[in-house]
C-alpha cells in the first residue's frame, strides 16, 4: 500500500533546503552590501563637507593675501607710513589717515590687520604697533627673507575668544623697517577641527584633508550611528528571513499535502479499477491542462504587472533625471561667485575706484547672507541685515534713495525663522510700490511678539494696491500672481502649518502694509 505520510515528509525535507539556503545566502549578501553602501555614503557625504570646509579655509588665506597686496602696493598708504610728523597734531593726523585706509578692508575687526613700524613719528594705535613689540622678530625676518618676503606661520594662533587663525607676515619696503601682519581666521565648525598631523590616525574612524605640510582638517566618523544603523538593518533582514521561512514551510506543507493526496487517490483509484478499462492518460492530461492553465494565467498576470511596474519605474527614473538636471542647472556655487567678486574688488582698489569697491563689497555681503551656506533657517537679525544690503544695492542700481528703518526687540534678534521669508515682500515694495516714485520713499520693517505669535510688518509709502488686487491677495492659497509671494506663503505654511497668516492692507497712492504672523515658540 502507498505510504502517503512517508512521501509527505520526504518531499518537505528534500525541497526546503533548495528554497531556503539560496535565499539566505542572497539575504546575507544583500545585508553586507547595504551596510557597505551606508558606510560609503556616510564617508562620501562627510568627505564632501570636509573638502568644502578646507576650501573655505584656503579662501580665507587667499583673502588675507589679497588684503596685504592692497596695503603694500598702495602708494598713498606707503607715503603716509613713511611720513614725517614733527608735532603731535601731525602724528595724530597720520594715524587717522592710516586708520581710515585700513578700516575699509578690515571688516570691522580691529585686530585683523596690524602694521609694525620703526618710524618714530607713527604713534601706536589700533592698526599700528612698534616693530620691537614682535617677540620673535629676528626669526620672522629670516623666514620672510627665505620666502620672498611673504610668510605664513606654520603654527595656528588663537585669540582671546578661542578662535584659531593663520598669521601672515609681509615685508613693506620703506626707508624704515616695516612689517605687515594679517590674520586669516579659520571658519568656526562644530564638526571639524584643524590640528597638527598626528603620527597615527585610524582611517576607519577619522577623515582628513591636508591644509599644509604640518596641518590637517579632521572629521570623526559617527561610528555609533553607523553601528545603530547596522543593527536596525540586521533586525529588518532577520525579520524578512523568518517571514520567508514561515511562508516557505507553510507553502511546502500545503503543496506537499495536495500532491501526496492526489497521488494517493490516483493510486487507490487505479487499484479499484481494471487498468485495461481505466482511461488514466486522459484524466492525467485533463488535470495537467487545468494546472497549466492556472500557471499560465498566473504567469501572464505577473508579466503584465511586472511590465506595468517597469513602465512606472522607467517614467519615475526619467522624471528623477529631469529634476536632477534642473537642480544642477540652477545650482549656484558661492565660492566661484565670491572669488570672482574678490578679483573685481581687488582691481577696483588697485585703480582707486572706491565706488566700485563699495558696490562689490555690498554685493558680496548680500550674496553671502542670501546663500547662507545652504541653511534653511536664519536669525531675524541676519534676515534684516540681508534686507538692508538688498535695499542698498537697489539704491545704487536704481539711483534712488530709500529711507529704510526697522524695529525689533533685542530678545528676538537671535530667534530663527525661515530664510528669505521677508525679502520677497520688500522686493515687491521696491519694484511695484516705489519704482519711479519722486517723493521721499520709505520702507519700514517691524517685528514683535505676543504670547502665541511672532508678527512682522513691512510698510512702504508707495503707489499702493488697487482694491481688486487686494481681493486676489486675500486668498493666497489659490493666488496665481506674484511667484515670489505665492512661493513664500507656501514655504511658511509648509513649516508652520495652518496657524500662519499673511494679510495686506493698502490705500492707493498712500501706503501698503504686509502683516505676517507665524507661531512663536518662546
Amino acid at each position: 500500500m502507498f505510504n502517503k505520510r512517508s512521501i509527505f515528509y520526504k518531499l518537505i525535507i528534500n525541497n526546503l533546503p533548495i528554497l531556503i539556503i539560496p535565499f539566505m545566502i542572497m539575504l546575507i549578501c544583500a545585508y553586507v552590501l547595504t551596510c557597505v553602501n551606508i558606510k560609503n555614503k556616510e564617508r562620501a557625504q562627510l568627505q564632501s563637507s570636509l573638502d568644502a570646509y578646507v576650501q573655505d579655509i584656503n579662501l580665507e588665506k587667499n583673502n588675507a593675501v589679497s588684503k596685504s597686496d592692497y596695503i603694500i602696493k598702495n602708494p598713498e598708504l606707503l607715503d603716509i607710513l613713511e611720513g614725517n610728523a614733527p608735532s603731535l597734531y601731525s602724528q595724530l593726523n597720520l594715524i587717522y589717515r592710516i586708520n581710515s585706509f585700513i578700516e575699509i578692508i578690515n571688516n570691522s575687526n580691529t585686530d585683523l590687520i596690524t602694521i609694525y613700524s620703526s618710524n618714530p613719528d607713527l604713534l601706536k594705535s589700533k592698526f599700528i604697533d612698534y616693530l620691537d613689540s614682535i617677540p620673535n622678530l629676528p626669526e620672522i625676518e629670516k623666514k620672510l627673507k627665505e620666502n620672498g618676503y611673504m610668510h605664513f606661520e606654520k603654527e595656528l594662533s588663537e585669540d582671546d575668544n578661542g578662535n584659531q587663525y593663520f598669521t601672515l607676515y609681509r615685508k613693506i619696503f620703506l626707508n624704515t623697517d616695516t612689517l605687515l601682519r594679517v590674520k586669516a581666521y579659520i571658519p568656526a565648525s562644530e564638526k571639524f577641527i584643524v590640528t597638527e598631523k598626528p603620527a597615527n590616525l585610524d582611517k576607519d574612524k577619522y577623515l582628513t584633508v591636508p591644509i599644509s605640510d604640518e596641518l590637517i582638517a579632521v572629521s570623526p566618523l559617527n561610528t555609533s550611528a553607523l553601528i545603530s544603523q547596522y543593527i536596525h538593518l540586521g533586525i529588518i533582514f532577520l525579520a524578512i528571513a523568518l517571514l520567508f521561512c514561515i511562508i516557505i514551510i507553510a507553502a511546502s506543507i500545503t503543496i506537499t499535502k495536495k500532491t501526496t493526496f492526489a497521488i494517493n487517490n490516483f493510486i487507490v483509484d487505479l487499484s479499484n479499477r481494471n487498468l485495461l478499462e481505466y482511461d488514466a492518460e486522459n484524466k492525467i492530461e485533463n488535470t495537467d491542462s487545468f494546472e497549466l492553465n492556472i500557471i499560465k494565467s498566473a504567469i501572464n498576470t505577473l508579466i503584465m504587472k511586472a511590465n506595468e511596474g517597469k513602465d512606472k519605474q522607467y517614467r519615475a527614473e526619467l522624471e528623477k533625471r529631469r529634476l536632477q538636471l534642473d537642480l544642477l542647472q540652477s545650482k549656484i556655487d558661492p565660492h566661484i561667485l565670491y572669488n570672482s567678486l574678490s578679483v573685481i574688488s581687488h582691481k577696483a582698489f588697485v585703480n582707486n575706484d572706491k565706488e566700485t569697491f563699495y558696490i562689490i563689497e555690498n554685493l558680496v555681503s548680500y550674496y553671502r547672507l542670501i546663500l547662507a551656506q545652504g541653511k534653511e533657517f536664519t536669525t531675524i537679525s541676519e534676515e534684516f541685515d540681508m534686507i538692508s544690503k538688498y535695499i542698498l544695492i537697489n539704491e545704487i542700481s536704481h539711483s534712488q534713495k530709500y529711507n529704510f528703518s526697522y524695529e525689533i526687540d533685542n530678545k528676538l534678534k537671535e530667534y530663527k525663522i525661515i530664510h528669505l521669508s521677508l525679502q520677497p515682500f520688500v522686493e515687491n515694495a521696491i519694484v511695484h510700490g516705489l519704482a519711479g516714485r519722486q517723493k521721499l520713499c520709505k520702507i519700514k520693517i517691524s517685528c514683535r511678539a505676543d504670547e502665541d505669535n511672532l508678527i512682522f510688518e513691512i510698510y512702504d509709502n508707495g503707489y499702493g494696491i488697487a482694491s481688486s488686487k487686494l481681493k486676489e491677495l486675500s486668498d493666497l492659497i489659490n493666488y496665481s500672481g506674484s511667484y515670489g509671494i505665492k512661493n513664500t506663503y507656501d514655504r511658511i505654511r509648509l513649516y508652520y502649518g495652518e496657524n500662519c497668516t499673511i494679510s495686506f492692507d493698502s490705500v492707493p497712492d498712500s501706503f501698503t502694509r504686509v502683516t505676517i504672523s507665524i507661531p512663536y515658540i518662546q
